[in-house]
This record gives C-alpha cells, sequence and structure tokens, in this order.
C-alpha cells in the first residue's frame, strides 16, 4: 500500500532534481561518522506570484520534496531519504532555507535526524514563462548549494540508540518543469 503512495507522489511532482552531499557527525557515545551521498530529487514547486510573472527572478520554494539515495559511509554502502522543504533564491536574491528530515540506513545502522540551514543559488541555467491552454506555465532550472546542521538519533547493531549531531553541504540542482494545477 505504501509504494501507491509513493508512486502517486511521484507522477504528481512538477520538479525533478538531484544533489551531492557531505555529512560529518558524532554520537553522544563519541562515535565519528562519516558519509557521502547521491540523491535523485522529486517535488512539487511554487513560483513566488507576481504579476506579470517573471520566473527568472522570483524565488523558487520547493515543498514535499523527496529525495533518494546511496552513497558510502563509516559502515560501508548505505542508502538514504529525506523528506523536507526547500527555497531557492532568484539571482536577485541572497539566501533561502532547507528543512526537513533525513534518514540513512545501512546494515548496522538507523539514522533519523531534523536538518535545517541556509541555500544558496549558485546559477540559473533556465528562465521560460511559458503559457498553455491552463495558463501560465513557468519553467526554471536552478543549481544550488546548502549548508545544514542535524540532530537526531542513531541506533547501530540493536544497541540503545545514542543522540547524533553533525554539519552537511549539498550541492545541486532543481529543475522545475512545470507549475501544478491551474
Amino acid at each position: 500500500m505504501t509504494h501507491r503512495w509513493l508512486v502517486l507522489a511521484l507522477l504528481a511532482s512538477c520538479t525533478i532534481g538531484a544533489d551531492a552531499r557531505l555529512e560529518g557527525t558524532i554520537d553522544t557515545d563519541g562515535k565519528l561518522r562519516g558519509a557521502a551521498d547521491l540523491d535523485g530529487a522529486a517535488a512539487i514547486t511554487k513560483i513566488d506570484d507576481t504579476t506579470p510573472l517573471d520566473v527568472g527572478h522570483e524565488r523558487m520554494n520547493v515543498v514535499a520534496m523527496m529525495t533518494f539515495g546511496f552513497g558510502w559511509g563509516s559502515n560501508g554502502p548505505h542508502g538514504s531519504v529525506f523528506l523536507g522543504a526547500l527555497t531557492i533564491p532568484s539571482p536577485s536574491q541572497l539566501l533561502g532555507f532547507t528543512a526537513g528530515i533525513r534518514i540513512n540506513f545501512d546494515l548496522h545502522c538507523m539514522q533519523f535526524a531534523a536538518v535545517g540551514g541556509p541555500s544558496m543559488l549558485l546559477a540559473q541555467t533556465r528562465a521560460n514563462n511559458r503559457v498553455d491552454q491552463f495558463g501560465p506555465n513557468p519553467q526554471v532550472t536552478r543549481w544550488y548549494h546548502a549548508a545544514t546542521a542535524l540532530v537526531g538519533v542513531s541506533d547501530c547493531d540493536g544497541n540503545s540508540a545514542s543522540g547524533r549531531f553533525g554539519l552537511a553541504y549539498q550541492a545541486g540542482a532543481m529543475a522545475l518543469e512545470f507549475e501544478p494545477g491551474p
């Protein structure tokens, strides 16, 4: 049943993207951990409303973002899932933000964390104010980077869970292919 909801969410997504992420954490029991991930993303995006619409100068509000990825960490290969939001500023704006819940898992550990921090635009490579039979239908591609802090729990090898704190850096691209709804 869960996979059906996932398929519906992916089909409703109007934004696709990818990012590379580096993470360093310390558990409350003193264990240092590092990880590197490559993630694919699907999301719903809303562009700030202006009249007339100028997608190249408006903030991208990426909500209901889901990423699925794989990488290498302290225990070897692992998977990752993120559910959250990301704002990517336009070329005329300074900062956006990202926030959400991230889960990393491997054969030994399940790690949960709340993450949040600022995002910044690296480049905008496409901005089209396309209009179709439903009205404005913007398309934009932005490259961004973000620095986040994380706090959560880590449960490894069935031992008692320990607290987890850390920092992460990611760089990626998000491409709005159409804005949902008329």
